[in-house]
């Protein structure tokens, strides 16, 4: 039986990156997304295209956020980027974004941020999404990020999403739903993050 289901599982797979399957049968687990024409990034030498992530800005509030443990909007935004709200994450709390759409051709993201606390306090970024079409969740630790206190982009992370259960092979047009995740890390830590993108097609 179990042996039937794993085949099963191989063929259906197979069938998928071989355009058997259509994306509306699939799309329980896999997304396509829109590509964008921003470049917020260029004043910092980075050309690549960016999409603002679902309420990424925070001109929202909290909408779509899921904070704990005294993670807040507060009304001051990021003064590189227009914009009058960015999220407050002191010790002990963190954040998880709405989900963002990137697609699996080396995704990648990146945000604005700024250390209001410990200067020893750092700041941890995780991403949740499902794959193979939509069967498994997974967890993956992006990085550990350190700031002064002066607003500044945060560096270029890739999502490896394409890297995972062989899904390299998928169309590349195909996408994952991300779910990051803030917090803050350290004694005294706490940081302001805002203005959450995503680069649905990496470009170094």
């Amino acid at each position: 039986m179990k042996r039937g289901l794993r085949i099963g599982l191989v063929l259906a797979l197979a069938a998928f990156v071989g355009g058997g399957v259509s994306f509306k049968d699939a799309r329980a687990g896999l997304v396509t997304c829109n590509d964008s024409q921003l470049r917020p990034f260029a004043p910092w030498g980075d050309y690549s295209y960016y999409k603002l992530a679902p309420n990424g800005s925070f001109d929202e509030g909290s909408n779509g956020w899921a904070l704990s443990r005294g993670a807040r909007v507060v009304s001051e935004g990021n003064p590189l980027i227009s914009g009058s709200s960015s999220l407050l994450l002191p010790e002990g709390s963190s954040a998880t974004a709405p989900a963002a759409c990137a697609k699996l051709a080396d995704p990648a993201s990146r945000f604005f941020f700024r250390n209001t606390g410990s200067r020893d306090g750092a700041l941890r970024v995780d991403v949740t999404y499902r794959t193979l079409l939509g069967l498994f969740t997974v967890t993956s630790r992006i990085g550990t990020f350190t700031a002064d206190g002066e607003w500044q982009p945060s560096p270029k992370y890739g999502h490896l999403v394409s890297n995972v259960l062989g899904l390299l092979a998928l169309n590349p047009k195909i996408a994952a739903s991300l779910r990051f995740k803030f917090t803050p890390v350290g004694r005294d830590a706490e940081y302001q993050i805002d203005d959450l993108f995503v680069d649905p097609l990496l470009q170094i």
